[in-house]
């Protein structure tokens, strides 16, 4: 695994926040900024002590200047440090933590969130392009959605069949076919068509009428809520 493997979410999502509209109002401090992410990116335990002189030299800094937006950084809640010390040699430093101010929710803002569906659609446009399987269910499910023949073929592979029978997996990859249309099927559409329901096996036509019952088109099952759903079906079975 790389280095920038490593980095979570939130901390790219930290690093795109330095360098937006709501990141520090001076350029020089977004740069000491990211000097400090470069180092988490290659801490091999997530720990990050850069030195003022080094700072000083990666931004083309004084110290004293790098010393006060250091300062400034603190103070918007960027970051936060504290003062390591090895009394015997003569030994002082300041590690460094990344944070974000209390007016940016990395959770919620939708720039950085934005950023984040980008960063993944490249990602996965390129490994579709190169035929490269993807590398866990959540790059899968993204890859199936779009239409990727090996993103639908990794989530049977790597359905649970020892648990399940060869009929649920089936079952699982049509219900990732039925919840592309069940945004268009409404509870009347059930009542006047009901006999459509006939072209859906019998597991499929309940789970089928208690998504459109339930209403909730905004957030359509996704690939792990099927797996969730024949669980259960199946553990009551």
């Amino acid at each position: 695994m790389s280095s920038t493997d490593r980095i979570s979410v939130e901390m790219r999502r930290w690093q795109w926040a330095i360098w937006s509209h709501e990141g520090p109002a001076r350029v020089a401090q977004r740069a000491v900024a990211q000097v400090l992410f470069d180092y988490l990116v290659t801490s091999p335990d997530g720990r990050v002590f850069p030195s003022i002189e080094t700072i000083a030299e990666k931004t083309a800094l004084t110290e004293k200047t790098v010393g006060g937006h250091l300062d400034a950084l603190v103070a918007a809640g960027w970051i936060a440090r504290r003062l390591r010390e090895r009394g015997g040699q003569g030994w002082r430093r300041y590690e460094y933590t990344l944070h974000f101010p209390k007016h940016i929710d990395p959770s919620t803002d939708d720039f950085l969130k934005r950023a984040e569906r980008k960063r993944l659609d490249a990602i996965d446009e390129h490994r579709i392009t190169e035929e490269w399987p993807p590398r866990d269910d959540a790059e899968a499910e993204r890859r199936a959605a779009k239409g990727d023949y090996l993103g639908e073929e990794y989530l049977i592979d790597n359905f649970d069949t020892d648990r399940f029978p060869a009929l649920d997996v089936r079952v699982f990859y049509r219900l990732a076919d039925i919840r592309k249309s069940v945004a268009t099927i409404t509870k009347t559409w059930l009542n006047t068509n009901a006999g459509q329901l006939a072209q859906y096996k019998p597991g499929e036509q309940a789970i089928l009428v208690e998504w459109i019952e339930s209403n909730e088109k905004s957030s359509l099952p996704s690939h792990q809520a099927c797996r969730a759903i024949l669980k259960q079906r199946r553990a009551a079975a």
